[in-house]
């Protein structure tokens, strides 16, 4: 419920960018899904979403370009 409270108060003033963290995260398999669709639903509607996720498999169905972070430094990147 936390989660969702704070996504709720997040989105109230329709922000241009949004931080969030994997779906995947969620309690439950059906509240991560979801919360994917909430995602692409937000990103379809122009809000560009940063997702920070270990899951490659998600992040390959959500995201448009994909980054990979080790030791703190962008180490690839891409679509």
């Amino acid at each position: 419920m936390r989660r969702r409270l704070d996504l709720a108060a997040a989105l109230m003033n329709t922000p241009e960018v949004l931080f969030s963290m994997s779906p995947q995260r969620a309690s439950t398999p059906s509240a991560a899904r979801r919360s994917g669709e909430e995602v692409r639903k937000l990103n379809e509607e122009g809000t560009t979403v940063f997702l920070t996720t270990q899951y490659l498999e998600e992040a390959d169905q959500l995201a448009d370009r994909v980054g990979i972070i080790s030791g703190g430094k962008l180490v690839a990147e891409g679509t």
